[in-house]
């Protein structure tokens, strides 16, 4: 799938925020009638409708957040590295996003219906007037957005030489291409 139709396919499939707000209340509910009646269990599940409706909440606030800065966002050019950890039965996916100021910011993320290949990746980086950090990364494969907030790191300086030796190593199909 190219870049453009991932964005348009996230505009028509990107959770809606409205969705993580109904779980929590329900959470909510479910953990107060656990607590004012003998069904202690709903404690538990309470908790739980509530914990997973934070995935939601921020993957509908994320994704809204990438859409808009398409339209007004502030475009820098920069670099990202992908990570893939495989040591569990579904890959994790991280990426480091690096511009040309001296930050760089750790992502977590899942693949919006393309396959991340790791390695060192020359990125459009898009700054949404509200957030300190990209919230939308387009590189030549595939876009990255945050499932949560991007840790900020004063270290890209120390950082991307280092990533570029790593990247020269890795068989990179990205880059090959």
């Amino acid at each position: 799938m190219t870049v453009t139709e991932q964005i348009e396919n996230l505009k028509k499939k990107a959770p809606p925020v409205w969705v993580g707000i109904l779980f929590f209340l329900v959470g909510i509910i479910t953990f107060f009638t656990g607590i004012l009646t003998p069904y202690s269990y709903l404690i538990i599940l309470g908790f739980f409708v509530m914990f997973g409706s934070l995935q939601f909440y921020y993957a509908g606030t994320n994704a809204k957040n990438a859409l808009m800065a398409l339209h007004d966002g502030i475009k820098k050019s920069g670099r990202v590295f992908i990570y893939i950890d495989e040591s569990d039965t579904y890959p994790a996916y991280y990426a480091k996003a690096m511009s040309d100021d001296k930050y760089s910011w750790d992502y977590s993320f899942d693949p919006f219906h393309w396959e991340p290949v790791a390695g060192l990746n020359e990125s459009e980086l898009i700054f949404n007037k509200d957030k300190e950090w990209p919230v939308l990364l387009i590189i030549k494969n595939g876009i990255i957005y945050p499932k949560v907030k991007p840790i900020k790191n004063s270290d890209s300086d120390i950082l991307l030489p280092l990533m570029i030796k790593i990247s020269e190593k890795m068989p990179n199909k990205a880059n090959s291409a």
